[in-house]
């Protein structure tokens, strides 16, 4: 073998070593850091800045080195939406958000060239790529559950890090939005489940992490990590099934039915529950055992445990009585930044008392405290995350019956995003806005139509497709669905169990989240779409043949 071909092998070993590194941080930092992220994406930029003169050196042409993105149509399409912003430029007034937008969604363009121009990786690489993003992962989820059960803080302040305290269980996840980071969750489970069961450690290796995500998300209580974990179990069952027949087969799809109807069964008597109405502890009367005349709202369908919140009801009594047993005044705030008046109502309630003097009284000293905490029903704390999530959900939906303000209630909150969201639509059906002019189609939409938020919470879409469709138009709507489905579709990459997991998580979340509109959210549908499209499409890891890192992936060094 000539030195020169000695030495041709060590650059181009040296430029893969490089190359795994960023991408080794680029999972790590996913999870944990948007700086990283960025100096993740400067790195592999670098490498693929040195690449390229490489093999302009070597006599390439820069047609050749473009041509593995440029022959695949998904990849051209998928980076190309990033085009929409630009285009979008020729109709807008405010060009300092136009270009705040256009940097935010610049992996777009940016990352999908880079991954497929810098050639294929190692088989044997993928799995500890997939280790870094899992390991990341774990270490977030441990360090919030530090913060959850008030543990951080001691380590914090031994480490000279900033305290964390949270009031909303949302907020211990400290590193990245906890939607973002539950969606990462459940990518990781399937990864877990993938790579990680060829042999038996590996397998309670695999299982331990995506028990501890499952508990976590369940912690957090993440509708939509939940959700997303419903959907991927029966992506998980569809793909055994193209794979067995006979009885395990009707077992399979027995196993499919009963998670279905075990969900929506619980789900619905989660639902009878909270909306029974139980009798009231005691006869309403006019007057309480002080002699104040109890005051009741009759319309209200606000309920605790099945109680009618707003019925016999002392409000002198209950001030005068709970400043005696409480250093918190009773016009003053609990610890989630509620009113304490209203959080005692509704925990009296969830425990059949009146709300008056004797009430009061009857409340034994972990009531009281579970009531400055915030809880606003005895039993809470009993209660599982879905349940919890879900009792909210019912209790915003008696808020939006009753006619009251939105301000603070994701769910009704949403329903006005979608509500002003398509006041702008129907304005701008056709062309949308302009790239720039987003922000300002809010604040005149949130002035002329009638809603019920605080300025405070005058917020976007929180809906990924209507966002793009009030922003670009009909027509780019279209172009973003037709480019995010025919990734999917161009080079059967639907066969894929991983690739599949991940384009349901992402599609998914967009109608639930602006994830294209932050950094983390942008980044990780990007880089991930961007890796599965750098992979080889035919031998995208499933299920069925991978019991763990195959040898018939095929990726070869780059030459």
């Amino acid at each position: 073998m000539s030195p020169l071909l000695n030495k041709n092998n060590r650059i181009e070993s040296s430029l893969l070593f490089l190359r795994l590194c960023g991408l080794g941080m680029m999972m790590i930092s996913l999870p944990l850091s948007n700086m990283m992220m960025s100096v993740s994406s400067i790195w592999l930029a670098g490498v693929w800045l040195v690449t390229l003169i490489y093999h302009l050196l070597r006599g390439k042409s820069l047609g050749y080195f473009f041509s593995r993105f440029l022959r695949d149509k998904s990849a051209v399409m998928f980076s190309s939406v990033y085009l929409l912003g630009v285009f979008g430029l020729i109709w807008t007034h405010d060009f300092q958000y136009a270009a705040w937008d256009l940097r935010m969604k610049l992996p777009l363009l940016v990352i999908p060239p880079i991954l497929l121009t810098l050639g294929e990786i190692p088989n044997k690489a993928w799995k500890w790529l997939w280790l870094c993003f899992c390991s990341s992962l774990v270490f977030a989820v441990l360090v919030d559950l530090l913060v959850y059960y008030h543990l951080y803080n001691a380590v914090a302040v031994s480490l000279g890090l900033q305290e964390r305290n949270w009031t909303d269980v949302r907020e211990i996840s400290i590193f990245i939005s906890h939607i973002r980071f539950s969606m990462m969750l459940v990518l990781g489970m399937v990864a877990m489940r993938i790579f990680f069961s060829s042999e038996l450690l590996e397998r309670l290796f695999g299982y331990s992490v995506i028990a501890l995500f499952t508990f976590f998300l369940f912690k957090i209580e993440s509708f939509t990590g939940m959700l997303l974990i419903i959907v991927v179990i029966i992506l998980f069952i569809l793909e055994k099934l193209r794979t067995i027949g006979g009885i395990r087969r009707l077992w399979l799809i027995a196993s499919c039915i009963l998670l279905i109807l075990t969900f929506s069964g619980y789900t619905i008597y989660c639902g009878f529950r909270y909306f029974q109405v139980q009798p009231d502890q005691q006869p309403q009367a006019m007057l309480s055992a002080g002699g104040e005349r109890y005051w009741s709202d009759e319309l209200s369908h606000q309920r605790e445990n099945g109680y009618c919140t707003w019925r016999n009801i002392a409000w002198d009594e209950l001030h005068r009585t709970w400043e005696r047993r409480s250093a918190i005044p009773f016009e003053g705030t609990d610890r989630n930044g509620n009113p304490l008046q209203s959080t005692l109502v509704r925990y009296m309630t969830s425990k059949g008392i009146n709300k008056d003097s004797v009430g009061v009284t009857m409340l034994s000293d972990a009531d009281i405290d579970n009531i400055e905490k915030g809880f606003t029903t005895w039993d809470w704390q009993g209660k599982n995350g879905f349940r919890k999530r879900l009792e909210r959900v019912f209790f915003e939906y008696t808020l939006m019956r009753d006619g009251l303000s939105a301000s603070g209630h994701s769910l009704m909150q949403r329903l006005e995003f979608t509500r002003v969201a398509w006041h702008i639509i129907e304005q701008h059906f056709w062309m949308g806005v302009g790239t720039g002019n987003v922000n300002a189609a809010y604040r005149e939409a949130y002035a002329s139509i009638p809603h019920s938020l605080d300025p405070q919470h005058r917020l976007r879409a929180h809906n990924q497709y209507l966002t793009y469709w009030l922003t670009y138009g009909f027509i780019g709507l279209v172009y973003f669905v037709v480019a995010l489905f025919y990734t999917a579709w161009f080079k059967r990459r639907y066969r894929s169990t991983l690739f599949m997991a991940f384009w349901l998580i992402t599609a998914l979340s967009f109608f639930a989240e602006d994830t294209m509109e932050t950094q983390a959210g942008v980044t990780f549908a990007v880089f991930f779409m961007s890796v599965f499209m750098a992979w080889k499409g035919a031998s995208l890891p499933r299920l069925a043949q991978y019991p763990g890192i195959p040898g018939s992936l095929g990726v070869k060094a780059p030459r």
